[in-house]
């Protein structure tokens, strides 16, 4: 851990720290971001506050009450902060949405609440909350968070509109503004977040000011040292706690900065390189994509072989230190065998250099967290000094429970348990925590409360964990995702998924066996990669069929013809990818037979959560048929 960070661990609420952090750095930069015009656009701490300022004492003149439930509905841009922290001030809870959450979800999230105004992005996304809005009965107001919106609905207001307000009622009112922060509690709730629902309906996780605080105490101390001129990217959905707790509020508290991605089409290695972030946070596909972004990017720089001799030669020497030590740390090329040096020294000056420069040039580390991050990935960018730490956590938890140190990496692994954390294994090996950055409960659901907790305070993850002799945590699998045979048979599904992520043919994958005698699986293929496949290979598809999300450098195809699934080319190469999976599997869970599908699960069909965790129960229900002809004799 950095003894550095122990300077910013006060215990305060979260309006205290932000009145803070716009005292201390005033004069340095809050955030940066690019306009539409694609002209760099920065704000700074001070003129965050002030805007801040202006928002809360807004909704304070709409009779905004302590503990009031106002939410935030939009994708990663500077408003949201602005919004979240307007709200906490007025001493009320935020109640996050994601801003792809369906009509069923939206309205299930306002009703449940009871929240009374609606932040939202846009006029582009205002219909999704207007069409239903006669089923919200509490929801009295909708702020668009754009200064552009001018409408005739006397309940719909505009960001500036209500930013006027604040500014008019300043004087007189900040007094009250003031006394109204003030007298927040370290006990009171400050945010309410649904979970993901991947096997029943949304639940609102309670977090307090004091659970909060705790969480970014917690991961100060066990992270690099950070500082004022450290930036960072803020790529994960904002919605979710990981990116707003361990990124914007801890960037907060230490007074760096925060960069948004671009939305007008830049791809993520081109917002890098706009940017320059020292740090950020991520999931596995992240990686993955990032990765072959490099890939391709070096491709037009120089030779190929000498890019594959340069991976292999990161491959080579993260094993080596890996069987030396059984982690990878900061090494010395003088502690490597002189074969092994000289190509290292080689690759790094040749190949490694020229990908720190790809991501900015100023990449000190990264967290990742939400699925399992390929080992291979890891060990590569560990190499090439950009450093991935796995970790582990829960909505619930406030986030980080388990990680890796920076100068402790053991691929695979979620890390090391976090200071303040207690963790105990059920009987049945569930993974069983207690900490101050537990949840308070679970709103408006005493009886889910109290069966999320033993008698003596841990509280149930509904993980499966095991703990090597090094203290290193293996994530095995969630408890409901394990598979029952009738044989008796118990089959982890996060095998699968672990194993898939080591290729790049297949890019879902849903595992079915329950109540079975074997597993088969659901297999959607890489549309993206089947297609490059099939125009170099001069192979005809129907791309009338084809269906896409995202636009311009972020478009990837999600659905596809039956044309597309029938050739052979992918059926041979989709067969020969089970096959090798297979090779990795002990018997009974060896996939027996699977089905090849046309289109992604998504969000928009209830197949996937907002965090891209499967719906099991959805899934089997809408694939059905295909499911029982995999079992028919």
């Amino acid at each position: 851990m950095s003894t550095f960070n122990r300077r910013y661990i006060y215990r305060y609420t979260l309006p205290e720290m932000f009145d803070q952090s716009v005292l201390k750095y005033m004069d340095a930069t809050c955030q940066t971001w690019k306009d539409e015009t694609g002209k760099i656009q920065k704000l700074s701490y001070a003129q965050v506050g002030r805007i801040v300022k202006e928002l809360s004492i807004g909704l304070l003149s709409l009779d905004l009450n302590k503990q009031d439930r106002v939410a935030i509905m939009s994708y990663n841009i500077p408003q949201w902060l602005w919004a979240d922290f307007a709200i906490l001030s007025a001493g009320a809870i935020t109640v996050t949405i994601y801003p792809t959450s369906s009509h069923r979800e939206l309205a299930h999230i306002i009703n449940d609440s009871q929240t009374r105004f609606l932040f939202m992005e846009s006029a582009k996304s205002l219909h999704k909350a207007a069409n239903i809005w006669s089923e919200m009965p509490s929801l009295e107001k909708i702020i668009i968070m754009r200064d552009d919106y001018s409408g005739h609905h006397s309940a719909i207001l505009n960001l500036s509109e209500l930013r006027r307000t604040g500014s008019a009622l300043m004087r007189e009112t900040r007094p009250k503004f003031d006394a109204r922060w003030r007298s927040i509690d370290l006990h009171d709730p400050l945010t309410i977040i649904y979970t993901s629902g991947t096997t029943g309906q949304q639940k609102g996780v309670v977090h307090t000011h004091l659970s909060l605080n705790a969480a970014i105490a917690r991961d100060l101390t066990i992270m690099p040292t950070i500082k004022e001129e450290d930036q960072l990217l803020s790529i994960l959905p904002l919605s979710h706690s990981f990116e707003r707790q361990c990124g914007h509020m801890l960037t907060l508290s230490t007074g760096g900065s925060i960069a948004y991605p671009s939305s007008t089409g830049s791809s993520l290695l081109q917002d890098f390189q706009t940017f320059q972030p020292s740090w950020f946070l991520g999931v596995p596909e992240i990686y993955v994509s990032l990765l072959e972004d490099i890939s391709r990017h070096l491709g037009t720089l120089m030779d190929q072989q000498l890019i594959e001799n340069a991976l292999e030669t990161a491959l080579e020497t993260a094993d080596y230190l890996l069987d030396k030590d059984g982690y990878i740390g900061f090494f010395e090329s003088a502690m490597l065998p002189v074969e092994l040096r000289e190509k290292y020294l080689q690759a790094d000056q040749e190949v490694f250099s020229a990908v720190r420069s790809l991501v900015g040039g100023r990449y000190r580390f990264s967290y990742s967290a939400a699925g399992a991050l390929p080992a291979i990935v890891c060990k590569l960018f560990a190499i090439m000094d950009l450093r991935i730490m796995e970790g582990y956590g829960l909505v619930e938890s406030s986030n980080t429970v388990t990680a890796n140190n920076i100068n402790r990496i053991v691929p695979g692994s979620v890390g090391i348990l976090c200071p303040g954390v207690e963790a105990v294994s059920a009987d049945d090996g569930e993974f069983l925590i207690r900490t101050d950055t537990l949840f308070l409960e679970y709103w408006n659901d005493p009886f889910a409360t109290r069966k999320a907790f033993t008698e003596d305070g841990f509280f149930k993850t509904g993980d499966i964990m095991t703990q090597t002799d090094q203290q290193d945590w293996f994530l095995l699998d969630r408890k409901k995702s394990i598979l029952a045979l009738t044989s008796g048979r118990k089959v982890s599904t996060a095998k699968y998924d672990r194993l898939i992520a080591q290729g790049r043919l297949i890019s879902q994958i849903c595992p079915i066996g329950d109540d079975k005698p074997y597993v088969t699986a659901l297999v959607v293929p890489n549309f993206d990669l089947f297609l490059q496949i099939f125009e170099e290979k001069n192979i005809d598809i129907n791309r009338e069929d084809l269906q896409y999300k995202g636009e311009n450098n972020h478009r990837s195809c999600i659905k596809v013809g039956m044309d597309f699934i029938r050739q052979p080319l992918l059926r041979t190469l989709i067969a020969q990818e089970i096959e090798r999976i297979n090779a990795e599997l002990e018997d009974y869970e060896l996939i027996s037979d699977y089905t090849i599908l046309n289109r992604q699960f998504s969000p928009l069909t209830d197949e996937l959560t907002p965090t891209g965790k499967l719906r099991r129960k959805t899934i089997i229900e809408h694939f059905a048929i295909e499911i029982e002809n995999m079992y028919r004799p």
